[in-house]
Parts: structure tokens; sequence; C-alpha cells
């Protein structure tokens, strides 16, 4: 993958090609993508008012594809996460709250899905700055992703990180 290097080389102007390309054949996960290299200049201009509009764009198109279809967690997910990225802490709350009761429901609370959603829930939570429930969170949600997944899969890596930045973070609060 051109955007991150995997397999094809690192080639963040490739990337975008591809997600452009993609968005026009509606993969919209691509416009996320691609406004995220327009909003830090790689591989193409660096152009806030793009990236703003492409994100609004695959807002747009995650809350369509949730209206035509409530259970789509995967779609949920990307909008709570975009919100959360933009922001809108409050829309991305109730957004990755469904989630995680849709993936809970479904799935049970002991499913990598479920505690991918966790995961996802907890950087918002730390985003926020609330990092004792963001903390608690992150470590629910890698207890369980290592009961079900090999220590190496990136959802168990991600957290595991994430996890200790935010202890980091709590640390430095702590500090004189």
């Amino acid at each position: 993958m051109h955007y991150n290097g995997r397999g094809l080389g690192l080639d963040h102007a490739a990337a975008a090609r591809h997600f452009r390309d993609a968005a026009s054949l509606g993969q919209h996960n691509a416009l996320t993508w691609l406004g995220a290299l327009h909003e830090r200049g790689e591989g193409v201009k660096q152009d806030h008012a793009e990236a703003r509009r492409l994100y609004e764009e695959a807002i747009a198109a995650y809350r369509k594809a949730v209206s035509l279809a409530p259970g789509f967690a995967l779609a949920y997910t990307n909008l709570g996460n975009l919100y959360a990225h933009l922001g809108e802490y409050d829309k991305a709350r109730d957004v990755l709250g469904r989630v995680i009761r849709v993936r809970e429901q479904f799935m049970g609370p002991e499913h990598e899905d479920s505690a991918t959603a966790r995961l996802s829930y907890a950087t918002l939570l730390w985003r926020e700055g609330k990092l004792k429930e963001a903390r608690d969170m992150m470590a629910d949600a890698l207890e369980k992703l290592r009961k079900r997944l090999p220590e190496t899969h990136r959802n168990v890596q991600t957290a595991k990180q994430r996890l200790a930045a935010i202890e980091a973070d709590m640390a430095k609060q702590k500090a004189p």
C-alpha cells in the first residue's frame, strides 16, 4: 500500500491518485484517507479547505450508509472516528457508543470486533483528556483483543501503543 509503505513502498502521491480513483468508484473510506493527505500535505499540496470538503463528503456518505443499513457497524465506526478527528466529540461519543452496543449485541462483549469498538471509544476519551476512563477502557479492550488475536495483530499493537501513550500522559499530569 503506497499510503503506509506496506508492500508497494511509501508513495503518498500514488496513494492520493489511488484514493481519488477509489472514491470515484464509491469507496467512501478513500475520501477520509485523501482528506488526511490534503490535511498534512503528503503527496498533494496541503489544503485544509479541501481536506474539510473531503471529510464532509465522507461524513455524508457514512450517514447515508447507516441510514440504509442501521446495523452497519463499520460505517458507524468510520463516522465516529471522523467526527473525533474533527473535534466533534459529542457526535463521536454518540456514534461510537452505538457501535459498541451493536457489536456487543450481535457478536458478544468478548468478540474482537467489540473490543476494537472499545479501542475506538477509548481513543476518543483520550483525545478529550479523560485519561482515567480512556486508560481503563483501553486496558479492557487490549485484554479482550489478546484473548482472540495474536500479539502481532495490528489492533493488539495499536491498543498497546495507545495504552502506553495514555499512561505516559497520566504520568505527566502527576509530575510536579
